[in-house]
C-alpha cells in the first residue's frame, strides 16, 4: 500500500475559514428570525399600509381649509403621540404642509395613500442606489441588499411610507452633490433633510460649511424653505411657528418599540438624567465629527448619529440617516467583508 502525502492547509486559513462559516451562519439564521418577526408582527398590526400618509394628509387638507394647522390638543401641555385623540393629526415643519398641497391638488382622493407609498419607496430605494457600492458580485450585493432592507429602520420606513425616506434621498443627494460639486443638488438634498423636521438637516448643514466650508447650497436651501414657510405663515399668521415649537416639544416619549431615543432607554436606569446624558454623548460625537483630523465620512457618520440621541422620541426609522452615510463611504468595505464571509472557497493571501 503506497502512502500518499497529505496535503496539510495552514492552521491560520483552517481557523478563518471556520470562523467565516459560523459568522456567514449566523448572519443568514438572523436574517431568516428577523424576516419571520417581520411576518408575526404585520400579520398581528392593525395599521394599514402606508399609514402615516394621514398625518402629512392632515396638514394640506388644513391648509387649504383655513383650519389651524396644528390641532389644539398639541397646544395645551404634554400629550402622547399614541393617544387616539392625535392620531393622524399633522406636525410636522409649515414648510411640509404647504408642499403637499399640489400632491393633494393633483392626485385623486383613493389613489393618494397608494402614489404616496409608492413615492415614498421610490425615494427610499433611491436614497442606497445612489451611493450603493458599485464593485460588489452579485452574490455579495444581493446579501448586503437584503440585509438592508431587513434592518427595522428600512421596512418601517417603507410599510408606514414616513417621509423619513425622503430625508435618507435628502441625505444621499447631499453626499452625492458634495462629490460633484453640484449646488442644485445639495440644495435639494438640503432641502428634503430638514422641510419636515428641520433636526435632521442640521448635521449636513454643520458636515458642508465646518468640513467643506460650502455656504452657497446651504444658502439656497434655506431661501427655498423661508419661502415656503412664509406661505404657511401668510396663510396662519406667525402663531404657526410657535405652534409647531410647541407641538414638538409637548410631546411625551413615545412608549413604543420603535421609540429607540436612548433618553427613552435609559429612563428607568437614569432617570432624570437619562436626557442631559444623551445631550452630552450628541454633543461629544459632534465634536469628535468636526475635528479637523476627522474624515469626511466619520465626520458625516458622526454627526447624522447625533442627530438621533437628542429627542426623547427617535423613531427606528430615523437611523436611515446614519445608515445611508456608512453605505456611501464605507459600502466597498462592508462588501468586502460579506464577500470573505459568503466566498468560502476563498482563500486568505498567504503571509510572507
Amino acid at each position: 500500500m503506497i502512502d500518499r502525502p497529505k496535503t496539510s492547509r495552514p492552521v491560520g486559513w483552517s481557523l478563518s475559514l471556520v470562523t467565516r462559516r459560523v459568522v456567514a451562519t449566523l448572519v443568514v439564521i438572523s436574517m431568516a428570525l428577523v424576516l419571520l418577526g417581520i411576518l408575526a408582527w404585520q400579520t398581528n398590526i392593525r395599521a394599514r399600509l402606508f399609514e402615516d400618509w394621514h398625518w402629512y394628509h392632515d396638514g394640506a387638507v388644513r391648509l387649504m381649509t383655513g383650519e389651524t394647522l396644528y390641532d389644539p390638543v398639541y397646544l395645551h401641555g404634554p400629550y402622547d403621540q399614541a393617544d387616539p385623540a392625535v392620531m393622524g393629526k399633522y406636525n410636522q415643519w409649515p414648510a411640509l404642509a404647504v408642499s403637499l398641497v399640489p400632491f393633494e391638488v393633483a392626485v385623486p382622493e383613493p389613489l393618494r395613500e397608494p402614489v404616496w407609498g409608492l413615492v415614498m419607496a421610490a425615494m427610499l430605494v433611491m436614497a442606497f442606489g445612489l451611493v450603493w457600492p458599485r464593485r460588489p458580485q452579485p452574490l455579495t450585493a444581493t446579501a448586503l441588499a437584503l440585509i438592508v432592507a431587513l434592518i427595522p429602520a428600512t421596512w418601517l420606513a417603507f410599510r408606514t411610507a414616513n417621509f423619513v425616506s425622503a430625508v435618507a434621498l435628502g441625505v444621499s443627494l447631499s453626499i452625492v452633490g458634495q462629490r460633484r460639486r453640484s449646488t442644485g443638488l445639495v440644495a435639494i438634498g438640503l432641502l428634503l433633510a430638514g422641510i419636515a423636521k428641520i433636526l435632521p438637516a442640521v448635521p449636513l448643514v454643520l458636515w458642508l460649511v465646518v468640513k467643506h466650508r460650502q455656504w452657497r447650497p446651504v444658502a439656497v436651501a434655506v431661501v427655498a424653505g423661508a419661502a415656503l414657510t412664509a406661505i404657511a405663515v401668510a396663510l396662519q399668521g406667525p402663531s404657526v411657528l410657535t405652534d409647531f415649537v410647541a407641538a414638538s416639544t409637548s410631546q411625551l416619549p413615545l412608549d413604543q418599540w420603535t421609540n429607540v431615543a436612548p433618553a427613552y432607554l435609559l429612563a428607568p436606569f437614569l432617570g432624570a438624567l437619562a436626557l442631559p446624558v444623551s445631550w452630552l454623548t450628541a454633543i461629544g460625537l459632534g465634536a469628535a465629527a468636526l475635528r479637523p483630523q476627522t474624515s469626511d465620512g466619520a465626520s458625516l457618520l458622526l454627526l447624522t448619529t447625533a442627530s438621533c440621541l437628542v429627542m426623547p422620541t427617535t423613531h427606528v426609522f430615523w437611523w436611515l440617516s446614519p445608515m445611508v452615510v456608512a453605505i456611501a463611504y464605507y459600502g466597498d468595505r462592508i462588501a468586502g467583508w460579506l464577500g470573505l464571509l459568503f466566498d468560502w472557497r476563498a482563500v486568505p493571501p498567504a503571509h510572507d
